[in-house]
């Protein structure tokens, strides 16, 4: 009973892994499709990017709720997990290192497009003070 209790919970725990897998996935897509719409400004485009990754992340967020509190009823079940659960959770660890590095590169674009838009008021301020100084 307890072998089959254990294969069970391994098959469960790695149905929800590979739910989360595939979450993660999509989250390094939209990551991708919000550099773009950084890029080129489309404001609309990353609203949309920002709310799709919001549910996303709330979706993952129950996932990992899911697995955890069955690890926490079963903490000795860890260490009999089959292989494919610790290739899951390896792929995971890959997938979110990348969604860093494309989240940290984001970020230093979001940056620049911020300081861009600042310095382009700026001068429009300057030149509506000249405007009103010559009229």
């Amino acid at each position: 009973m307890k072998g089959e209790l254990i294969s069970k919970l391994s098959k469960h725990i790695q149905k929800l892994l590979k739910q989360e897998l595939e979450c993660y996935q999509c989250l390094i897509e939209l990551s991708k499709q919000q550099r773009c719409s950084i890029i080129v400004g489309d404001v609309n485009a990353l609203m949309d990017v920002l709310a799709q990754k919001e549910d996303l992340i709330s979706k993952i967020s129950q996932l990992e709720s899911a697995i955890q509190h069955i690890f926490r009823r079963s903490p000795k079940l860890l260490k009999q997990m089959p292989e494919s659960v610790n290739r899951l959770i390896n792929a995971i660890t890959t997938i979110l290192e990348q969604i860093t590095v494309l989240e940290k590169e984001g970020e230093a674009l979001f940056i620049e497009k911020y300081n861009e838009i600042k310095k382009e008021l700026g001068n429009l301020k300057q030149t509506k003070i000249i405007l009103k100084a010559y009229a």
